[in-house]
């Protein structure tokens, strides 16, 4: 639990104090904690590599602001757009836009990838025709009578397709990564379009 020396000490010591508004300020008076998250979303602002991780960052601290302030700091957090005077309410405002759900944390199983199971029944279908073909051509060779020896090559044919569909899977593991990036983005663009339109309604345009 912050309080609001706290959070004060803090952005002054990262050399922040001066970006946050009159509005973010307050809201640190009222809730220290939502002021200090404030601040680490300025400083992973600051600090971020890539445009993605910026918007990340400043989505993360709109949120704070739209759900325990009912205001929207503009595009780079030093306005005051005011959602209140629409009867928006912090704790409400998906009541009257409706935010979009964020994407779960990635993860992969390739049991339940599609891709994957398309793949698995490929190799399973090559491995057991390479099995069988193999154990033709080595029971042909021993007059037709199966040996240990061409049971032994049928298995390894097959084998030989399970291993190489295993060595997919770390492919397959990226490309679900891919998608997954994909969705994820698709996710930031459609929150700013939510936090977009929640600044338009607050300042009545």
């Amino acid at each position: 639990m912050y309080t609001y020396e706290d959070f004060l000490k803090a952005a002054r010591g990262a050399g922040l104090y001066d970006s946050f508004s009159e509005a973010d300020l307050r809201l640190a008076q009222q809730n220290a904690d939502i002021g200090m998250g404030l601040l680490r979303y300025k400083q992973d602002y600051n600090s971020a590599a890539t445009d993605e991780a910026r918007t990340l960052a400043h989505l993360g601290a709109e949120r704070l602001r739209a759900w325990n302030g009912s205001y929207s700091g503009g595009a780079d957090g030093s306005e005051y757009n005011p959602f209140g005077a629409l009867g928006v309410t912090g704790g409400s405002a998906g009541s009257f836009v409706s935010a979009p759900a964020a994407p779960a944390g990635f993860s992969y199983d390739a049991t339940s990838d599609p891709v994957y199971q398309s793949f698995r029944k490929q190799y399973i279908r090559e491995g057991r025709r390479a099995a069988e073909d193999t154990l033709g051509i080595a029971s042909a060779a021993s007059g037709g009578i199966p040996s240990s020896y061409a049971v032994s090559a049928a298995s390894q044919a097959g084998n030989y397709y399970a291993s190489q569909l295993a060595d997919r899977v770390p492919e397959l593991e990226r490309q679900a990564y891919d998608r997954y990036l994909d969705d994820y983005k698709q996710y930031l663009d459609g929150y700013q379009r939510y936090l977009d339109g929640l600044t338009k309604l607050g300042s009545g345009k």
